[in-house]
């Protein structure tokens, strides 16, 4: 709700900053904003054995926890045989050669048939111009 009525106020304010303009009432004038985001890197599918079975669950640690930082060598998944594999444990290390991720989208039971476990992103920043109001 309050993103929604963030934007609005934000798309009020631009429209009646460009029909000022149009009008020649003023000059609009912009400021450089930095803007937050995690980006999606990939999907982390759920440890499986030799023959393609389950061999394990989300660890307790991050269930539920989404979007809070994580390393890649920490815990993720709690294995049924009682030991622990992490990230680099199921995906290695891939293309990225992150420490750092951001697990979302843990055990939702639409993407089990899938076999994700979760999403994982990195935390990138982006600078962007906005209208100073």
């Amino acid at each position: 709700k309050l993103l929604i009525e963030a934007s609005l106020r934000y798309m009020a304010a631009h429209n009646a900053a460009r029909k000022r303009a149009a009008d020649g009432d003023s000059v609009t004038t912009r400021k450089v904003k930095s803007l937050q985001c995690i980006q999606m890197i990939r999907a982390v599918p759920f440890p499986r054995d030799a023959n393609k079975e389950l061999a394990g669950m989300i660890h307790p640690a991050i269930d539920g926890k989404d979007f809070t930082p994580l390393k890649v060598t920490d815990p993720a998944f709690y294995m049924f045989d009682g030991s622990e594999k992490s990230i680099r444990d199921i995906i290695g290390d891939g293309d990225e050669a992150l420490d750092m991720v951001y697990p979302f989208l843990i055990n939702e039971a639409s993407y089990y048939e899938k076999d994700t476990a979760f999403l994982i992103g990195k935390f990138v920043e982006y600078s962007t111009e906005v209208l100073a109001i």
